[in-house]
């Protein structure tokens, strides 16, 4: 995580991943999605994390869409979430994305230029899914899912409180 205070990246050993209790998670979450106000962290303002918090909820609801339809079975799978941690980045971002941008087909080289200098406010990704196999009438994988619930339902309590 990129504490924006101190100016440096601050690392999470795996062992606190594989540590964790149900009862830790929405500290872990609040963790990976910290805000000025939280004790200790060097997040970004409420205002900027909210649009953050909900954007992934909605990219990792468009991953539940898609799991939820396949007959599969998911050994191991992680989500990768990425945010700008940068606040003047992260506003500049959710400015350009919120944007509606018109391309004139003469100006294509310069605005792509412009667009490449902005990135993403967010991105959510599945990955480490390498040993998934297809399950013919066997539905969709119940433990995946039940995953990406608690997922979402850990993104709609940290929401919650930046909201507080």
């Amino acid at each position: 995580m990129y504490d924006q205070a101190s100016d440096t990246f601050v690392n999470t050993p795996k062992s606190f991943g594989k540590s964790i209790t149900v009862a830790d998670l929405p500290a872990g979450i609040a963790k990976f999605f910290p805000t000025k106000n939280d004790e200790g962290a060097g997040g970004v303002s409420p205002e900027l994390l909210s649009p953050v918090i909900r954007g992934v909820a909605e990219e990792v609801k468009k991953i539940q869409a898609v799991l939820a339809d396949l007959e599969m079975r998911m050994v191991g799978g992680s989500l990768l979430i990425v945010w700008e941690g940068d606040e003047t980045a992260l506003k500049a971002s959710l400015d350009h994305a919120a944007a509606e941008i018109d391309v004139d087909e003469g100006d294509s080289d310069d605005s792509e230029a412009k667009k490449a200098a902005i990135g993403p406010p967010l991105l959510v990704k599945l990955i480490d899914f390498a040993h998934t196999r297809l399950a013919p009438g066997e539905g969709p994988d119940q433990g995946v899912l039940l995953g990406i619930d608690t997922v979402l339902n850990l993104l709609e309590g940290r929401a919650k409180q930046v909201a507080a």
